[in-house]
Protein backbone atom coordinates (compact mmCIF):
# COMPACT_ATOMS: atom_id res chain seq x y z
CA UNK A 1 0.00 0.00 0.00
CA UNK A 2 1.76 3.04 -0.96
CA UNK A 3 1.04 6.80 0.80
CA UNK A 4 1.05 10.02 -0.05
CA UNK A 5 3.29 12.58 1.66
CA UNK A 6 3.80 16.51 1.37
CA UNK A 7 6.71 17.54 2.63
CA UNK A 8 6.96 21.49 2.67
CA UNK A 9 10.09 23.32 2.48
CA UNK A 10 8.19 25.62 4.47
CA UNK A 11 6.15 24.15 6.72
CA UNK A 12 5.60 26.53 9.48
CA UNK A 13 1.94 28.78 10.31
CA UNK A 14 0.70 30.33 13.48
CA UNK A 15 -2.92 30.80 14.21
CA UNK A 16 -4.48 33.15 17.41
CA UNK A 17 -7.24 33.57 19.44
CA UNK A 18 -8.08 36.57 19.93
CA UNK A 19 -9.72 38.08 22.72
CA UNK A 20 -12.05 41.37 22.53
CA UNK A 21 -13.77 41.88 25.73
CA UNK A 22 -15.71 38.72 26.32
CA UNK A 23 -15.78 38.09 22.79
CA UNK A 24 -13.27 35.54 20.85
CA UNK A 25 -12.56 36.87 17.59
CA UNK A 26 -13.05 34.19 14.90
CA UNK A 27 -13.21 33.68 10.83
CA UNK A 28 -15.48 31.59 8.99
CA UNK A 29 -13.75 30.56 5.84
CA UNK A 30 -14.68 28.53 2.58
CA UNK A 31 -12.22 25.52 2.24
CA UNK A 32 -12.14 24.44 -1.41
CA UNK A 33 -10.80 21.36 -0.49
CA UNK A 34 -13.17 20.00 1.27
CA UNK A 35 -16.31 22.24 -0.30
CA UNK A 36 -17.26 23.61 3.28
CA UNK A 37 -17.69 26.76 5.43
CA UNK A 38 -15.15 26.39 8.57
CA UNK A 39 -14.70 28.32 11.93
CA UNK A 40 -10.90 28.91 12.18
CA UNK A 41 -8.37 31.10 13.83
CA UNK A 42 -7.21 33.90 11.90
CA UNK A 43 -3.94 32.96 10.97
CA UNK A 44 -1.23 31.84 7.99
CA UNK A 45 2.12 30.82 6.72
CA UNK A 46 5.21 32.58 8.27
CA UNK A 47 7.25 34.90 5.79
CA UNK A 48 11.27 34.05 5.66
CA UNK A 49 13.22 36.03 8.08
CA UNK A 50 9.94 36.86 9.94
CA UNK A 51 9.48 35.94 13.85
CA UNK A 52 6.41 33.40 15.23
CA UNK A 53 4.97 36.14 17.08
CA UNK A 54 4.80 38.78 14.10
CA UNK A 55 3.43 36.72 11.65
CA UNK A 56 0.46 35.87 14.44
CA UNK A 57 0.23 39.69 14.71
CA UNK A 58 0.08 40.81 10.52
CA UNK A 59 -2.27 37.80 9.86
CA UNK A 60 -4.50 38.51 12.70
CA UNK A 61 -4.05 42.31 11.04
CA UNK A 62 -4.76 40.56 7.50
CA UNK A 63 -7.54 38.50 8.15
CA UNK A 64 -9.72 40.88 10.87
CA UNK A 65 -8.29 44.16 10.63
CA UNK A 66 -7.50 43.95 14.38
CA UNK A 67 -3.94 45.09 15.51
CA UNK A 68 -2.44 43.74 18.50
CA UNK A 69 0.49 43.96 20.99
CA UNK A 70 1.43 41.18 23.11
CA UNK A 71 1.21 37.73 21.83
CA UNK A 72 1.25 34.90 23.72
CA UNK A 73 2.50 31.70 22.94
CA UNK A 74 0.43 28.93 24.19
CA UNK A 75 1.52 25.58 21.77
CA UNK A 76 2.52 23.64 18.87
CA UNK A 77 0.91 21.29 16.87
CA UNK A 78 0.76 19.14 13.87
CA UNK A 79 -2.60 19.35 12.25
CA UNK A 80 -1.89 16.04 9.94
CA UNK A 81 1.44 14.42 11.08
CA UNK A 82 0.24 11.30 9.27
CA UNK A 83 -0.16 13.41 6.16
CA UNK A 84 2.73 16.14 5.78
CA UNK A 85 5.61 17.96 8.11
CA UNK A 86 3.49 21.10 8.71
CA UNK A 87 3.33 22.42 12.30
CA UNK A 88 1.52 25.26 13.73
CA UNK A 89 2.38 27.74 16.37
CA UNK A 90 -0.61 28.75 18.52
CA UNK A 91 -0.98 32.42 20.23
CA UNK A 92 -3.38 34.25 22.54
CA UNK A 93 -4.09 37.79 22.42
CA UNK A 94 -6.12 40.15 24.51
CA UNK A 95 -4.11 42.97 23.83
CA UNK A 96 -6.12 44.88 21.43
CA UNK A 97 -4.80 47.91 19.91
CA UNK A 98 -6.93 48.66 16.86
CA UNK A 99 -9.66 47.77 15.16
CA UNK A 100 -10.31 48.44 11.45
CA UNK A 101 -10.56 46.58 7.94
CA UNK A 102 -9.01 43.54 7.08
CA UNK A 103 -6.37 43.37 4.54
CA UNK A 104 -6.75 39.48 3.24
CA UNK A 105 -6.30 38.11 -0.46
CA UNK A 106 -9.45 39.20 -2.77
CA UNK A 107 -9.19 35.70 -3.15
CA UNK A 108 -9.87 34.07 0.23
CA UNK A 109 -13.77 33.94 1.22
CA UNK A 110 -13.64 35.24 4.37
CA UNK A 111 -16.10 36.17 7.14
CA UNK A 112 -15.33 37.57 10.61
CA UNK A 113 -17.04 36.94 13.69
CA UNK A 114 -16.80 38.28 17.10
CA UNK A 115 -18.39 35.32 19.07
CA UNK A 116 -19.26 35.26 23.00
CA UNK A 117 -16.73 32.99 24.91
CA UNK A 118 -19.59 30.86 26.04
CA UNK A 119 -21.20 30.39 22.72
CA UNK A 120 -17.63 28.96 21.61
CA UNK A 121 -17.37 26.17 23.84
CA UNK A 122 -20.95 25.53 23.71
CA UNK A 123 -20.79 25.03 20.22
CA UNK A 124 -17.40 23.16 20.34
CA UNK A 125 -19.17 20.78 23.25
CA UNK A 126 -22.30 20.08 20.39
CA UNK A 127 -19.43 19.03 17.97
CA UNK A 128 -20.64 21.71 15.57
CA UNK A 129 -16.55 23.22 14.85
CA UNK A 130 -14.19 20.43 13.25
CA UNK A 131 -10.97 22.38 13.02
CA UNK A 132 -7.84 20.75 15.51
CA UNK A 133 -6.43 24.22 15.96
CA UNK A 134 -9.61 25.86 16.75
CA UNK A 135 -9.99 22.96 19.34
CA UNK A 136 -6.51 23.03 21.09
CA UNK A 137 -6.93 27.09 21.38
CA UNK A 138 -10.31 26.89 23.06
CA UNK A 139 -8.90 23.73 25.47
CA UNK A 140 -5.82 25.45 26.30
CA UNK A 141 -8.09 28.47 26.85
CA UNK A 142 -10.44 26.54 29.65
CA UNK A 143 -7.84 24.66 31.13
CA UNK A 144 -6.33 28.40 32.17
CA UNK A 145 -9.45 29.40 32.75
CA UNK A 146 -7.77 33.39 31.52
CA UNK A 147 -4.44 33.44 29.94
Amino acid sequence: MGTNIVHKQNPTAVVVLAKVGEYFILIRQFRVEINQWVYQLPGGGVKEGESLEDASRRELFEETGIRCGNVVPIGKMYPCPWLSNDETYLFFTDDILYEGEPAHEPHELIEIHRLPVDECFERFRKGEWTDGELAYALLYYQLKENL
